[in-house]
């Protein structure tokens, strides 16, 4: 993390510095976040951390339901990306998540 954004905005930098045609392009470029390619990164730890056994972090109530509703969070915006729902590797991932979480918390009917 800390690492790669610093890297970035070294190349960011150094393609700036020239200020000849284009360059302004490349530097946006090269700064822009591409969900689509990092989505599979995000949501396959996902799914296997949901089947983690929480009970040793937390006791049983509401920081594990606001814990498990961050993770349904991550994958109901993932499956909203046209890119994703097209993708069969994070769609089944997202799925994954969001059945493991429905499954976790009781409410098997709605998954």
């Amino acid at each position: 993390g800390q690492w790669a954004s610093a890297g970035a905005a070294a190349a960011a930098a150094a393609a700036t510095a020239g200020g000849g045609r284009g360059k302004k392009k490349k530097a946006q470029a090269a700064l822009a976040w591409d969900w689509a390619a990092q989505c599979d990164k995000v949501l396959r730890p996902l799914a296997g951390a949901v089947d983690l056994n929480f009970d040793r972090m937390f006791a049983a109530g509401q920081l594990e339901e606001t814990f498990i509703n961050m993770f349904t969070k991550t994958a109901v915006s993932a499956l909203e990306q046209v890119t994703v729902t097209k993708a069969q590797t994070p769609r089944a991932a997202a799925q994954h998540v969001l059945a493991a979480c429905g499954a976790r918390l009781g409410q098997r009917d709605g998954v």
